[in-house]
């Protein structure tokens, strides 16, 4: 079984997300969303703090996502319990505006 760095994972978490949302609504509205979300859920988990969207970058899509290194010094089912929490927001606010079905 492939070992993956908790950066890689949830780069590529967020990029689906970003995909998927983007299909029906405009991108840069997708990612105001997840960093919404991200930011609600930052208090709850503090595995978040490592990822950072600039608002004055939206327009620029995926390339306004930072994820910062010190992330994968955290335990990966803390990461893992985190993007449930995203996605069950991310369900919530969006309805069926944008699919979250992979």
């Amino acid at each position: 079984m492939a070992n993956f760095k908790n950066s890689e994972v949830i780069k590529r978490v967020l990029q689906t997300f970003v995909r998927k949302i983007g299909r029906r609504i405009p991108e840069s509205f997708a990612l105001s969303t997840i960093d919404n979300a991200i930011k609600n859920l930052e208090e709850k988990h503090d595995v978040l703090r490592y990822i950072k969207i600039d608002a004055s970058r939206y327009m620029d899509g995926f390339d306004a996502v930072s994820i910062m290194s010190e992330i994968n010094n955290v335990e990966s089912y803390k990461l893992g319990k985190a993007i449930q929490e995203i996605i069950k927001m991310l369900h919530n606010k969006l309805g069926g505006r944008a699919p979250l079905v992979y």
